[in-house]
C-alpha cells in the first residue's frame, strides 16, 4: 500500500469521535508500478482494527486489480468526448458549407460568364492586330499572364468547393452510413473510381499531377457506392501529397493486386514516411500528426471499408515510405 494512503486513513482515524459507534470504511484507488515498469492501478477497500481499549492495532481488507476497468473507463470516456464533438463539428461544418457554398456559386457563374467573354475578346483582340486595325497595346507575354491569372482563379474555385465537400463527406458519418444501409451498392470497375479520383482532385499544377503513377493493368470489381469510394481514394491521394510537400521530395505509386478471396488497392508514397511507433492509432477518429488536420479522413476510409466487409492496413518506415492496401472480397459471378 502506497505511505500516503495510509497515512491519510490514519488521519481519519484519530479524527473519529470515539462515542461514535460507526466504524471507518475507507476505499481507495491508486497506483502501483510493478519491477518490470508497468502501472496497474488497485482499489483498496480497508477498515480499521482496534484493540479493547480503542487503539489502532492496523487495517484490513481487501486490494483489487481494477487496471482493466480503469482502461474501459478511460475508453468509455474517450469515445463519448469524440462522440459530442463529432456531433458539434457536423453542426459547425454543415452551417459554414451553407454560408461559404452559396456565395461560391455565385462566383463560379460570374467566372464561367467573364471566362467565356474573354475567350471572345482575346480571339478578337488577335484579328484585330492581324488584320492592322488597331495597334497591339498588349504585349503577348501579358496576354499569357492574363489566361494564367483566369485558370489560376479557376482552380482556387474549385478547389474550395472540393474541400468543402469533401471534408463534409467525412464527417457526415450519416450520410454514408445511409448510403450502405439502403444497400444503394452497385458493382463498380476499381479502375473507373481510380481514373474518377484523379480527374476529381484539383491539382495545383500538371508537376503535382505527374508525381502520380498508375500502374494500369490488373482490374477488379467491387460492390460499393462509388462516390463513398472515390471520397476514399482522394483522403489518400490529398494525405499522400501533404506528406511530400512536407519533406519537398517523393512520388505516389497507384496498383491493383488480384488475389483468391481478395482483392487489393495500393497508394504508397515516398515522402514523410509513417512510423512505426502510433502506426495502430492512425485510423481512430480526431487522431492526425499534422497541425490543423481533423484526424477524420482517415477514421472514414477505415469505417467505409470495414462496411463494404473489407479492410485498409498501413506498412512504412520514417522517412522512407508509406503504404495503404485496401481489401475488397472478391465479387463471384
Amino acid at each position: 500500500m502506497e505511505g500516503s494512503v495510509q497515512k491519510r486513513m490514519e488521519a481519519c482515524v484519530k479524527e473519529r469521535n470515539p462515542s461514535s459507534s460507526q466504524e471507518h470504511y475507507f476505499i481507495e484507488e491508486y497506483r502501483i508500478i510493478r519491477p518490470d515498469g508497468e502501472i496497474r492501478w488497485i482499489k483498496d477497500s480497508s477498515f480499521p482494527v482496534f484493540d479493547d481499549e480503542g487503539e489502532l492495532l492496523g487495517f484490513t481488507g481487501v486490494a483489487q486489480d481494477v487496471t482493466a476497468e480503469k482502461q474501459t473507463e478511460r475508453l468509455r470516456r474517450e469515445k463519448a468526448i469524440a462522440e459530442a464533438t463529432t456531433t458539434r463539428l457536423r453542426a459547425v461544418a454543415g452551417s459554414i458549407a451553407h454560408q461559404v457554398t452559396n456565395p461560391l456559386t455565385a462566383v463560379k457563374i460570374a467566372y464561367d460568364y467573364i471566362y467565356q467573354r474573354l475567350q471572345i475578346l482575346t480571339n478578337n483582340y488577335h484579328k484585330a492586330v492581324r488584320a492592322g486595325a488597331i495597334q497591339p497595346n498588349l504585349t503577348e507575354d501579358e496576354i499569357q499572364k492574363i489566361e494564367h491569372f483566369s485558370a489560376q482563379i479557376n482552380y482556387r474555385i474549385k478547389e474550395a468547393g472540393f474541400i468543402i465537400g469533401h471534408h463534409l463527406v467525412n464527417i457526415n458519418e450519416n450520410r454514408w452510413h445511409t448510403s450502405i444501409d439502403k444497400l444503394l451498392l452497385k458493382p463498380q470497375l476499381m479502375s473507373e473510381i481510380i481514373k474518377n479520383a484523379l480527374k476529381a482532385y484539383p491539382f495545383l499544377s500538371q508537376q503535382r499531377r505527374d508525381l502520380i503513377h498508375w500502374q494500369k493493368g490488373s482490374d477488379f470489381s467491387v460492390l460499393a457506392e462509388k462516390d463513398l469510394l472515390m471520397h476514399v481514394l482522394l483522403n489518400l491521394i490529398d494525405n499522400a501529397l501533404k506528406s511530400i510537400e512536407f519533406v519537398g521530395k517523393g512520388e505516389i505509386s497507384i496498383w491493383l493486386e488480384n488475389g483468391t478471396d481478395y482483392n487489393f488497392l495500393h497508394i504508397k508514397d515516398t515522402g514523410e514516411g509513417l512510423a512505426r511507433k502510433g502506426r495502430g492509432k492512425i485510423f481512430n477518429s480526431f487522431t492526425s500528426s499534422r497541425e490543423g488536420c481533423t484526424g477524420l479522413g482517415l477514421y472514414f476510409c477505415k469505417s467505409v471499408m470495414q462496411a463494404y466487409h473489407g479492410d485498409i492496413t498501413c506498412l512504412g518506415k520514417k522517412g522512407e515510405y508509406a503504404l495503404f492496401s485496401l481489401k475488397f472480397p472478391v465479387q463471384n459471378n
